[in-house]
């Protein structure tokens, strides 16, 4: 048996919101008229590091001009869990130079000690 799921026809806004919720999708409305329609920000809300979660699966970043659609899951990090994220961003991102920089070493002496 193979199940088709259903088309989506929300769009769903959470996190840092004064009332998380699901909202009917509206063709061309703006990042603000969702966040408005599930009560508005926060006040601890961190507004420069919104994300869009796809149907798709696809993670976007929200920045001017990126167009809301349907099925989207808005999510609005508090500053304090935004602030958790970047540290371990930059730790990650630390690590992998690491990782990279010793693989070209080892690389480098595998080249030269033939």
């Amino acid at each position: 048996m193979i199940t088709v799921p259903e088309t989506p026809t929300t769009v769903v806004v959470t996190g840092a919101v004064l009332r998380p919720s699901a909202v009917t999708f509206a063709a061309g409305k703006s990042i603000l008229y969702y966040i408005n329609f599930a009560g508005g920000l926060a006040g601890d809300a961190s507004v420069d590091q919104i994300i869009i979660v796809r149907a798709n699966g696809q993670l976007i970043r929200y920045r001017p001009g990126v167009k809301v659609e349907l099925g989207d899951n808005i999510i609005v990090p508090t500053k304090v869990v935004a602030a958790r994220l970047q540290i371990k961003k930059d730790v990650l991102e630390q690590a992998t130079s690491t990782i990279t920089s010793a693989a070209v070493t080892i690389g480098l002496i595998n080249a030269l000690s033939k």
